[in-house]
């Protein structure tokens, strides 16, 4: 069984970047030398997508990982976190689409442009942020600490990355965008604009490809990148007779996990031109 690192140890990834979806076949040996749920790794080989499959601490252990395999009639590489986790990506508000070009406007209105045959990729996905509020009571006379009150927030939004020259990324959150850039195809619904928009993406940049897989395999994803888990404390105040108060956030989000989905997509159309 590969031991999962956490979310804080740099790691290396051991993954498949070439369609590995025959692979769904040898599934059961697979998941019983990774030690994971068969099923999620059966349905999530069959998408096709590149996919990693353990990640571990340090090269050699990855190597190993890569050489156990069993019945490995797939290509596999490791890539490490470093390569996944790279810049932040540059949201864009609003769009115009050029005849030459693709032109965004980001969060601070300065206006960013790529060729349209730059663009080499497109994902679609969703990112959710779940955010927990505790507030406790402890002190002298409290003998263990008591929970006054938990809120609980949860954002659900609609996102496409895409990836131009460089591996420079855009995002676009459908929430808060402008799609004026549709003229007349706009509509009411946030999410029939992104769909249209990623189709007209898709027409214009004809040789970006078009990724709309990661919802199918996210929970595969959350098995071997688990979403991000950030507590941190919101103060402390006292509430007299030696009783404090004390608050803590504590934010769960695969905003990363989808961020190095998209790269991991990437690295394998650079593989599959280079091998071109």
């Amino acid at each position: 069984m590969v031991r999962c690192l956490e979310e804080w140890e740099r790691g290396f990834n051991v993954c498949t970047l070439r369609d590995a979806a025959h692979a769904a076949g040898c599934s059961a040996q697979l998941a019983a030398y990774l030690g994971v749920e068969e099923d999620l790794l059966r349905n999530a080989l069959a998408t096709a997508c590149a996919l990693p499959l353990a990640r571990v601490a340090t090269p050699e252990q990855a190597r190993s990982v890569q050489q156990g395999i069993p019945e490995a009639s797939f290509e596999t590489a490791i890539v490490a976190d470093d390569e996944l986790d790279g810049d932040p990506p540059l949201r864009v508000r609003r769009l115009a689409l050029l005849d030459e070009q693709l032109a965004g406007w980001t969060m601070l209105d300065e206006r960013v442009t790529v060729d349209w045959d730059e663009v080499r990729l497109i994902v679609r996905g969703r990112i959710r942020r779940h955010r927990l509020e505790v507030e406790e009571r402890s002190g002298r006379r409290v003998e263990a600490p008591e929970i006054i009150e938990a809120r609980d927030f949860t954002s659900d939004h609609l996102v496409v990355d895409l990836f131009g020259a460089a591996a420079r990324r855009w995002r676009i959150v459908a929430h808060g965008f402008d799609f004026g850039c549709l003229g007349e195809r706009r509509s009411m619904l946030a999410e029939e604009n992104l769909n249209v928009l990623v189709e007209e993406l898709a027409r214009r940049a004809s040789r970006a490809v078009c990724d709309d897989l990661y919802d199918k395999v996210r929970r595969w994803l959350d098995v071997v990148w688990p979403p991000t888990t950030r507590t941190e404390s919101a103060g402390v105040r006292r509430a007299g007779l030696g009783r404090v108060h004390t608050a803590t956030n504590t934010l769960v989000s695969n905003e990363r996990q989808f961020a190095r989905y998209g790269s991991l997509q990437l690295k394998a159309l650079e593989r599959i031109g280079g091998a071109a």
